[in-house]
């Protein structure tokens, strides 16, 4: 029976399931609806959790920052971040180099390192022939990467899946044209699971789903689907690198192997020219070895782009905004919210057994409010019951699948895929087509997805999303800014199984920022069996330069690779 509902639907997807995953008993219960999987969203009690009158909508909170640009406003500086350590800036330091204005020296290095770092299995498409424009940009000749997700114009753009694996676009995205045009060198397309969605980095099936290895242990991985791009940058094979961030895969990570992960506001940067997971959530990202680093970056890449229909400006039309440094310019102390956690949250019986590390990542983030308090004015946030991992995490698989199965939609294969040939009618070719590049991964979510659509739980969700917003606005009001631990964990080994991987519910309200389109960043914090973990800072929609202002505070009083 169960067999059977499944076939019928895979075949209204127009896609065929495997012999192996009709027979995996677990994949039969997961692809199928189970409505006591997703309780905390369907027994929802909106009447007793509206606290205030108006409730806040996702579509609502950008209206008051939108503001049309002329041709020549689109041209300034978007975001203003000004509070840059030259001494910790990798870029700047790059950029003193006289040598580092011969390209070909550059490139030479840049293939040595490759070379050394090649069983990281962090580069899809290497890329080194790019040759940058010549520019007077801070960042001309400074060697980055993308994550897989951006169509750069004549250089193989898969989007990690085998679907799309000799794909070459005649257009390039906004992101990349904004980079090359200042000088960029692009020196490679980075790992990422399929269509940017899974969270392990191992689902990657453009290059046979293969784990991304840790920079700092042969015997661990990185997580997040920006894991290839996370660990160039900590490798020092890029000096920054560009993602996607969903639900924290630019940030999550980043703690992983001890770097800056950046999500800025949702919309701040353009999307035009990616491919889509979820287009209420996916923010463009920035990885860097520094915030300094970050900020630069982002005053490069944050413009108002007609192309991306979600596109934002920072600047409201009243410009109350400080575009010199908020932090620099005021005598009050900075009020810093800390999520209180209980004991039950830190000590998931799951981690605990393979990750003790756990209790140094807690001792850590608890004695936070005791240090810095020359700059910073601490206060406990005990978020409501309402507020949990369970709903979090129920609610990233409600919307994002079900946004991906609607962007899932154009996928036929007609004109990305060399080598097939035209078999029979339309449905015949897009049938064959997906079912036989489709990944487990990419089945799975599309299953789930038209499911959560045709039952209106994706309208529950947003209803639930509604709520989150108007929470977190109203508490920014008493706030400047709240910490998250960037990772409640540490890099799992590398044997571990993603399907059967108990993420540490921490982790879960990373999410957050995702779902309410606020700005967010993780920093190195600490180190629990020589391995990185990292702090997560998150400010209102449009206060990005506050946040990394106060990221740079943070980032000056922490130990971490100073020892």
């Amino acid at each position: 029976m169960k067999k059977d509902k499944l076939i019928s639907l895979a075949k209204s997807l127009k896609f065929e399931l495997k012999k192996d995953e009709l027979e995996n008993e677990k994949y039969l219960d997961l692809c199928l609806f189970n409505s006591l999987k997703y309780s905390q969203i369907i027994n929802f009690n909106f009447k007793k959790n509206i606290i205030w009158d108006k409730i806040i909508k996702f579509s609502d909170i950008f209206k008051s920052n939108f503001l049309l640009q002329t041709e020549n406003e689109s041209k300034k500086i978007g975001l203003g971040f000004k509070n840059i350590d030259e001494g910790n800036s990798k870029i700047i330091k790059f950029n003193k180099i006289k040598k580092n204005n011969d390209f070909f020296l550059i490139k030479e290095q840049a293939l040595k390192i490759y070379e050394k770092n090649k069983y990281l299995n962090s580069t899809i498409t290497p890329t080194f022939e790019n040759t940058p424009l010549s520019s007077e940009s801070i960042i001309y000749n400074v060697p980055y990467s993308l994550k897989d997700l951006f169509c750069t114009k004549d250089i193989k753009t898969t989007g990690g899946s085998k679907f799309y694996k000799n794909f070459t676009p005649n257009y390039s995205s906004t992101v990349y044209e904004m980079l090359s045009r200042n000088g960029g060198y692009l020196v490679g397309k980075d790992t990422c699971d399929e269509f940017g969605c899974g969270g392990s980095g191992f689902e990657c099936s453009a290059i046979g789903d293969i784990p991304v290895i840790n920079f700092h242990n042969e015997k661990k991985v990185v997580l997040g689907s920006c894991s290839g791009s996370a660990n160039k940058v900590a490798s020092s094979e890029v000096i920054f690198s560009i993602g996607v961030d969903t639900c924290d895969s630019v940030r999550h990570p980043a703690s992983l192997v001890g770097i800056v992960g950046y999500k800025p506001t949702y919309g701040l940067i353009s999307r035009y020219g990616t491919f889509s997971f979820c287009n209420t959530m996916d923010t463009v990202g920035i990885l860097a070895q520094n915030v300094s680093d970050a900020g630069i970056i982002a005053n490069i890449l944050i413009r108002y782009d007609e192309k991306d229909m979600t596109s934002q400006i920072i600047c409201t039309k009243d410009e109350k905004v400080n575009r010199n440094g908020i932090i620099q310019t005021s005598e009050k102390k900075i009020k810093v919210g800390i999520i209180k956690f209980n004991d039950e949250q830190w000590d998931d019986e799951e981690i605990k057994k393979s990750f003790k590390e756990g209790d140094i990542i807690k001792k850590e983030y608890e004695q936070l409010k005791h240090k810095f308090n020359d700059d910073f004015e601490y206060v406990d946030i005990n978020l409501p019951s309402w507020i949990n991992e369970k709903l979090l995490f129920e609610l990233y698989h409600v919307i994002c699948y079900s946004d991906f199965f609607s962007n899932r939609a154009k996928d036929t294969g007609i004109n990305t895929i060399k080598e097939h040939k035209f078999i029979g009618d339309y449905y015949q070719h897009v049938f064959q087509n997906r079912s036989e590049l489709y990944s487990f991964n990419t089945k799975k979510k599309m299953l789930l997805g038209t499911q959560f659509i045709n039952k209106g739980i994706d309208r529950i969700a947003s209803k639930i999303r509604d709520l989150l917003i108007t929470y977190f606005n109203e508490l920014f009001k008493t706030i400047d800014c709240f910490l998250l631990p960037g990772s409640g964990d540490i890099a799992p080994d590398i044997n571990f199984k993603i399907h059967n991987y108990t993420r540490n519910q921490i982790n879960e309200y990373l999410k957050l920022a995702n779902y309410c389109g606020f700005c967010s960043i993780t920093i190195p914090f600490g180190k629990a069996k020589n391995m990185p973990f990292g702090l997560n800072i998150n400010c209102k929609q449009f206060d990005d330069f506050k946040l990394l202002n106060i990221a740079r505070k943070f980032e000056d009083n922490i130990k971490y690779g100073k020892e």
